[in-house]
């Protein structure tokens, strides 16, 4: 469940317990085929945009509908936390989570930077922007708004990175990078030309409703990063190939402390 930047955590995870142990793997993508809740904000499944194995699937909660039918066979539903301990001891194991920390995926990194490769990578390529960022010392800042600004709930979980932090991290990067070219993804165009006026030598680009995909690997394809605090941006950070890439990530993630973001950032980035 969640966005795209949820989803390759998932998958990821599921890469992982498939390379360590035998067994059929269901996804559960009900989520994304259910009525939603009130202050839910929908999402659309995307993996499937992506060079990645394709799982046998349901469209019905599993555990929900059949896997209580079954409790006396030893199914144990195990829910993401921040322990990681080993969920596969029993014959049937459900697991419901983001599983969002970086030490387990660069285990299967090589596996991942070629799954996450969109099936139709053209498309970077015919990007207005790409040679651009391709040719620059290229800065990617992704601002997240939308749900994180519209609904009460989602906005309680993880609040906003403000403007402060990213005056803050411009300054770091110009002081470190030469001759940055500032590349501006986010969902709320009409924010950004209101409140970036004072950056010069930046691009702003048009958000791809219809693809977000295509922005997320457009945006990897940069050389160095000031990401919010999602997980969208997180995954275009980390899947950047250049060696000497610059991570600036927020230091506060989530306003919710119930939600574990242990782990999460490498050691090598930088949190402001």
């Amino acid at each position: 469940m969640g966005g795209l930047g949820n989803q390759m955590f998932q998958h990821a995870y599921t890469i992982l317990i498939s390379n360590q142990y035998k067994g059929k793997i269901i996804q559960d993508l009900s989520f994304y085929y259910a009525k939603l809740k009130k202050n839910t904000t929908p999402r659309l499944y995307l993996l499937n945009k992506f060079n990645i194995q394709a799982y046998p699937f349901v469209k019905k909660n599993i555990y929900d509908t059949a896997f209580k039918s079954f409790s006396k066979i030893g199914v144990t539903k195990y829910l993401n936390d921040d322990s990681f301990s080993d969920p596969l001891n029993h014959p049937f194991t459900y697991l419901d989570g983001y599983w969002q920390r970086f030490d387990y995926l660069e285990k299967i990194r090589d596996i991942l930077l070629s799954d996450f490769k969109l099936i139709n990578e053209d498309a970077i390529k015919k990007h207005k922007h790409y040679n651009a960022i391709i040719k620059n010392n290229s800065v990617a800042i992704h601002i997240r708004r939308g749900d994180y600004v519209s609904s009460d709930k989602t906005s309680k979980i993880h609040g906003l990175c403000d403007l402060d932090y990213y005056k803050n991290a411009i300054k770091l990067t110009s002081e470190k990078v030469l001759n940055p070219h500032f590349f501006i993804f986010s969902d709320d165009y009409q924010w950004i030309n209101d409140n970036f006026s004072f950056l010069d030598n930046k691009e702003i680009i048009s958000p791809n409703d219809s693809n977000p995909e295509e922005d997320l690997i457009l945006m990897s394809k940069c050389a160095n990063f000031i990401i919010a605090n999602s997980s969208y941006s997180w995954w275009a950070a980390w899947l950047a190939t250049n060696p000497n890439k610059m991570v600036i990530s927020p230091k506060k993630w989530v306003n919710d402390s119930s939600h574990s973001t242990n782990n999460l950032i490498p050691k090598n980035w930088i949190s402001l």
